[in-house]
């Protein structure tokens, strides 16, 4: 149970990551166009 919590942990992470990601796109253009990832 514990493991599962975790992995699904992971997964609402990555979700919210990417959605932070996808709405912040302009303002990180900056950073990503100095950074190069």
């Amino acid at each position: 149970m514990v493991e599962h919590a975790i992995k699904r942990n992971k997964k609402t992470r990555k979700k919210l990551y990417l959605r932070v990601l996808f709405f912040n796109r302009k303002s990180l253009n900056q950073l990503t166009s100095k950074m190069d990832f």
